[in-house]
């Protein structure tokens, strides 16, 4: 699913968040989805799997995502964050006591 999901996001996401228009303040080219499996932007891959799980994304003036896609996409992004997250646990800061 890894390649379908780099397919549409280059297909969707690009045409607002690329290096010109860089809406919501990012861009398609500062991302790659090999990134979660390095533990690279997962802030922003968290933040895409939100606003498309909401339904904020694509934005409804844009040509909407199918189901399939949808649940493909969501899917995909929420194994890889959460596979990466299980394999490298982040137990926060230790108290003073």
């Amino acid at each position: 699913m890894q390649a379908q999901a780099a397919e549409l996001i280059d297909d969707r996401c690009e045409s607002c968040h690329n290096d010109y228009i860089f809406d919501g303040n990012w861009s398609v080219e500062d991302i790659d989805v090999s990134d979660i499996a390095h533990g690279k932007n997962l802030k922003r891959w968290e933040s895409i799997l939100k606003s498309v799980s909401m339904g904020d994304m694509p934005p409804a003036e844009k040509k909407p995502l199918t189901g399939e896609q949808k649940a493909a996409l969501l899917h995909w992004l929420k194994d890889s964050l959460d596979s990466y997250s299980e394999s490298h646990p982040n137990p926060g800061r230790a108290e003073k006591t």
